[in-house]
Parts: C-alpha cells; sequence; structure tokens
C-alpha cells in the first residue's frame, strides 16, 4: 500500500451531519492506526460553516496538502480524502515520530499564508486525542480578525461569520494574485 491514495464519501447524518462525520473519521483514523502502527496526520479547512464545501474550502485544503506532502516525502505511506456535503478532509498515514509530525504541523499552520485557516492534526499510535499544540509548548491558535486566541473568540462568537468568511476570501485573493 505504498503511497496509496483513496477517496471516502461520507454520508451525512439524520441529527447532526458535523458529529456523524467527526465519529466516522474518529473511527477510520483508529483503523488506520490499527492497520499500518504509524501516526495518521488529518488535515481540514478550519473556516465558518457557512464556508464549508465552497471552492475556499478547495483552494485552502490543495496548496496546504500540496506544503504539507513536500514535508513528507517517501514517508508519505497512505492518503484519503473524506467528502460530504459539509466538509471535506485529508488522512495521511506517515513512517516517522508523530511530535515531529506536530513541528512541522504547526510549522505550516503559522508559516504558510492559507495556514491559519487550517487546522492540521496529529495521531499518534494507540491514542484517542491528536497531539495538542500546548503539551508541544506552542501558544494557543491565534483568531485571524483580532489576534486573540481563537477557541475563545470562536466559542464567545466575537466575530460574525460573514466578516470572518469576507477576511478569509480577501487573503485567499491575495495569495493567489501573489503566486500566479
Amino acid at each position: 500500500m505504498e503511497n496509496e491514495k483513496r477517496s471516502m464519501k461520507v454520508m451525512e447524518g439524520s441529527a447532526s451531519p458535523l458529529i456523524y462525520i467527526r465519529k466516522v473519521k474518529d473511527k477510520r483514523i483508529e483503523s488506520l492506526n490499527e492497520m499500518f502502527q504509524m501516526p495518521v496526520v488529518a488535515l481540514r479547512a478550519d473556516l465558518p460553516v457557512s464556508m464549508k464545501g465552497s471552492p475556499e474550502e478547495g483552494v485552502i485544503l490543495s496548496e496546504l496538502e500540496k506544503a504539507f506532502k513536500r514535508t513528507l516525502g517517501s514517508r508519505l505511506l497512505f492518503e484519503e480524502t473524506y467528502e460530504s456535503g459539509v466538509t471535506r478532509e485529508i488522512l495521511f498515514v506517515v513512517r516517522g515520530d508523530a511530535h515531529i509530525y506536530k513541528e512541522n504541523a504547526v510549522f505550516t499552520e503559522e508559516s504558510h499564508p492559507l495556514g491559519r485557516f487550517a487546522d492540521i492534526d496529529i495521531y499518534e499510535c494507540q491514542e484517542e486525542f491528536p497531539i495538542s499544540r500546548l503539551e508541544m509548548g506552542y501558544a494557543p491558535r491565534e483568531c485571524c480578525i483580532c489576534g486573540s486566541e481563537r477557541s475563545r473568540c470562536s466559542t464567545e462568537k466575537r466575530h460574525k461569520d460573514a466578516d470572518v468568511a469576507s477576511y478569509i476570501r480577501q487573503e485567499i485573493d491575495r495569495y493567489l494574485t501573489g503566486n500566479s
């Protein structure tokens, strides 16, 4: 299964599509960990709900997938994309130390022009939860609008989704015009 790539459609659940998709993804990560006995990288765009499934989500995932795959090189063993009517997520199985991949993920999130609009989680074998930025000694993610802790802004709904979406679109346009 060296460098295998697969795409998998996930059907929306009737109660809550996001919870259903998260449970399916968690089971798949567990299965990949068991099958390969290697870390799993989960890449998703971190966007307001109104932007899920949008062309912007596709641009963010495509560009960060390319950037992260350059980092992985021959250590990439398997790749799989989950798609639903709600969101898309890419899973990679990688050979090596999960903590080093978390450092690479944090670097990508912080240095790539679109990295602040993505979430790259690293799952170590036999671990239920991804390695956290905090346990690695990194600061929490920053809000793209005000620079405060992102989770607080999101939980407290400090910014309108429309304002966040507008900012993200502007940054994507700036990135695309600078890279064409």
